[in-house]
């Protein structure tokens, strides 16, 4: 049983990397971020100098820092 559980994903992986290399269209740029309990003031990219967050830094400099976003429930527990 373990092996079969094993080969199903390395049968995947490889229908999956021969599916992409076939296609011409570039694929979609999707960036997926999270972080627990940090308000905007909480990183180096909106300015603070006590925390370091430098993966956030590097993708704020390359052009995409969001200056008005909301989440429809900020305590930690409710948006996870």
């Amino acid at each position: 049983m373990s092996r079969f559980c094993l080969f199903i994903p390395v049968v995947f992986g490889f229908w999956a990397s021969a599916v992409g290399a076939e296609s011409s269209e570039r694929p979609p740029n999707i960036f997926i971020a999270i972080s627990d309990d940090v308000s905007f003031p909480h990183a180096g990219a909106y300015g603070s100098r006590m925390v370091h967050t430098p993966a956030f830094d590097r993708t704020a400099a390359s052009g995409a820092l969001f200056r008005n976003a909301f989440c429809a429930a900020p305590g930690c527990s409710p948006s996870r």
